[in-house]
């Protein structure tokens, strides 16, 4: 997103968050989003969705392919 990152990702986490029930913004800059819990990794990420997701529910994951969130889905999924 070079030099307007900061910027992006504002605006990328308040759609997310308007669009959501709820918002976990995941890695060093998601803290320049809008959401409802910061995790530092996708490791965080599966433990705090464990005790709000249930059988059913929808989960959006968008990320860059370097936050390997591919696992936590991975992991969601089994």
């Amino acid at each position: 997103l070079g030099k307007d990152s900061i910027k992006y990702h504002r605006e990328i986490g308040e759609k997310a968050k308007a669009m959501s029930d709820y918002f976990i913004a995941i890695g060093p800059k998601s803290k320049e989003m809008a959401a409802d819990y910061y995790c530092q990794d996708s490791n965080d990420a599966y433990n705090h969705l464990l005790h709000l997701i249930s059988s059913g529910d929808t989960i959006l994951v968008k990320a860059s392919h370097g936050m390997h969130l591919d696992k936590l889905v991975a992991k969601l999924k089994a």
